[in-house]
């Protein structure tokens, strides 16, 4: 039983890094384009490789890409991959060390401010 439970721990472990090295999963995760290396590009939180993204032109000013989705670059690109939402908090947050705070804020008596 023992070995057994060695075995299914190594095969579990050797299947997820030969996923990530034959391509099978995202590169790394990202908030923006500039988070991804090479030419790949932010979208859901995942860098993808540009060839995965849809093909478009701008014709006359007319962006075909569809609802929610603008032509940057030559690829169709959901509108909040470009420009997320801004990160809003109306409850003060708590916090013991700056880095619980978001950026641009500060741990000051307990408050992020």
């Amino acid at each position: 039983m023992k070995i057994f439970s060695i075995l299914l721990i190594s095969f579990l472990v050797l299947d997820v890094f030969s996923q990530e090295f034959f391509g099978m999963m995202p590169d790394r995760s990202c908030e923006r384009d500039s988070d991804c290396i090479d030419s790949n590009l932010c979208s859901a939180g995942e860098c993808h490789p540009i060839s995965s993204f849809r093909k478009c032109s701008k014709i006359a000013g007319i962006d075909y890409c569809g609802r929610e989705y603008l032509c940057r670059s030559g690829v169709c690109r959901y509108i909040r991959d470009i420009f997320p939402p801004p990160k809003h908090s109306f409850v003060p947050m708590t916090c013991t060390h700056p880095l619980e705070c978001p950026d641009n804020r500060k741990c000051v008596n307990g408050q992020c401010v």
